[in-house]
């Protein structure tokens, strides 16, 4: 007998940008939609970083793996929303998942996004973090888009 996958869908929209996804096994899949080309990056934002220093400075301590071997805080002054979004979430995440009384928490993602195939803006994150995590997802997820919010207002 075939068992049913459980899939469970998260959302969000406002007028700066939107995410949706769902939980299925053991990734998060979203994608992000970004509705002001001109902020598709950080560079774009001076106070992207002071922002995250100011309500999530833990940010900062989090492993980046780019090109360039740049950690966060310098990636993060020129670096892709999707991206940001990611590292935001990953840091919520494990937040979520310590305050719930875990001794550790560890997550991945990665970011990617191709403008020839899908309109610009667009960025694909897949995070490893499952139904077992939901409730730190949807917690990890209010929080993540509230921040990003508060960055691009």
């Amino acid at each position: 007998m075939l068992e049913k996958c459980k899939k469970i869908t998260i959302n969000f929209k406002d007028s700066y940008f939107a995410v949706f996804g769902n939980v299925q096994g053991n990734k998060l899949n979203l994608t992000m939609n970004v509705f002001q080309k001109k902020h598709i990056n950080t560079r774009t934002i001076p106070s992207a970083v002071s922002v995250l220093n100011k309500h999530l400075p833990v940010i900062f301590e989090c492993k980046c793996f780019n090109e360039e071997n740049k950690n966060f805080r310098q990636e993060s002054k020129q670096t892709e929303l999707g991206h940001l979004f990611e590292h935001i979430m990953l840091e919520y995440l494990c937040m979520a998942k310590l305050a719930d009384g875990r001794n550790e928490a560890t997550y991945e993602g990665v970011t990617s996004w191709n403008w020839l195939k899908e309109k610009e803006g667009t960025f694909n994150i897949e995070i490893t973090a499952g139904m077992e995590d939901l409730k730190f997802i949807r917690k990890a997820f209010r929080r993540s888009t509230k921040l990003l919010g508060k960055i691009l207002s």
